[in-house]
């Protein structure tokens, strides 16, 4: 266990409190991003873990379906004490939140963006209060900073920086929002070098990097793929190239191949394309495990350089041993990555033969860190971190 020396008053604890701030939920029916690895390895820690889900509000649960899904799920769980020990989920009370995405719903909201952030439920005051260090994700989270700061001013504020904000697609104000409060945080961890970049004049940044779970990745579990065939998988959803699945996927069938999609919508797919949509982890796992390859395709933008290390599919790809086809134009490089350009005539198909030939190897995932390792390394970093 590594010490603790925040202040004086904590030398010697072995387990402190934690609120996670996140658009993310905790919820049995959703797929686990960074956050709730995070969350996990320091429960495992003997941590208290207050996990808060901010930007699902009514309004949003009015529109969208599985919002209002995945809110029931998450709150099912939190009723019934089915998270993991040490882990206290709530989805946080919001009339109305600053939605993205749509211009016409961003201008309809404007006036309430202004207002959105200024006050939390009960649940979550009590949290704050009682925390010790409170991780925001940058997006919505930061929006409540200045109140969750009031409530506890002693905490280690920590803001998590996990992805360009302006390509995952957040409205204006809340790129400005986020870039305001940034510097007021006592550190701004990144999950990728490259996004040190991007944060603003002033910010604390440090890069921590991402993990995979090793405790969980068993390479004897059962396969979900008929014996005999190949099999190429793609989990998420973030700048995912439905263009580039399908191209891929006429390259796959020459070789009596099938591309699994897991976390992302297609309409009419292929006949060899599979859309699993969202899975739990554990459900996850073994198609990744048991894949010949994996499939990460992120559009071609200018600036995502950085998902050669935030990206928690290639981190568990490569862990797993798989070869991984990814955009040439991506500017990403990696002993395992077998490269395409949708530009180049024949390239698609050239790229995809080349992945299965490539063939699948242990050595590929050999200096990826677990998450309890990463939560180790997050702590040093905040107790490290001058407060402001």
């Amino acid at each position: 266990m590594i010490g603790f020396f925040f202040d004086s008053a904590w030398q010697g604890q072995d387990s402190m409190r934690f609120l996670i701030g996140t658009a993310h939920f905790f919820a049995p029916t959703y797929r686990d991003a960074g956050m709730h690895r995070f969350a996990k390895a320091l429960a495992a820690k003997g941590h208290h873990v207050d996990f808060v889900t901010f930007g699902q509000s009514w309004l949003k649960q009015r529109i969208k379906g599985d919002t209002r899904r995945y809110v029931q799920s998450a709150n099912s769980a939190a009723r019934d004490s089915v998270n993991p020990p040490n882990i206290h989920a709530h989805v946080h009370r919001e009339a109305f939140h600053p939605l993205s995405g749509s211009p016409i719903a961003e201008r309809l909201t404007q006036p309430l963006e202004r207002l959105y952030g200024r006050r939390v439920d009960g649940w979550t005051q009590a949290a704050a209060r009682a925390a010790e260090v409170i991780i925001l994700e940058c997006g919505y989270a930061p929006y409540f900073f200045d109140v969750l700061k009031q409530l506890n001013p002693q905490a280690h504020f920590i803001a998590f920086y996990n992805d360009r904000l302006d390509l995952v697609g957040f409205r204006r104000e809340t790129l400005a929002l986020n870039n305001r409060v940034l510097p007021r945080f006592d550190l701004v961890r990144t999950n990728a070098e490259a996004l040190l970049a991007y944060l603003p004049a002033g910010a604390n940044g440090c890069y921590v990097p991402q993990g995979v779970d090793k405790e969980k990745i068993r390479f004897d579990l059962p396969s979900p793929y008929v014996a005999g065939t190949r099999n190429i998988v793609s989990v998420g959803n973030m700048l995912f190239d439905d263009a580039a699945v399908r191209e891929i996927a006429a390259a796959a069938a020459k070789k009596g191949a099938t591309i699994h999609v897991i976390g992302a919508a297609m309409t009419d797919p292929p006949a060899n394309v599979i859309v699993h949509g969202e899975l739990p982890f554990e459900r996850t796992l073994p198609f990744i495990v048991h894949a010949d390859v994996g499939l990460a395709p992120y559009r071609a933008v200018e600036g995502a350089d950085y998902l050669v290390q935030s990206s928690l599919k290639i981190q568990q790809y490569s862990y797993c041993g798989l070869p991984i086809l990814l955009a040439r134009q991506l500017g990403i490089d990696g002993e395992n990555f077998v490269l395409y350009n949708r530009d180049r005539p024949g390239d698609v198909a050239k790229a995809a033969a080349l992945a299965f030939a490539k063939g699948k190897s242990r050595e590929y995932g050999r200096s990826i860190r677990g998450w309890d390792e990463v939560a180790d390394l997050l702590i040093e970093a905040i107790a490290s971190a001058p407060r402001r």
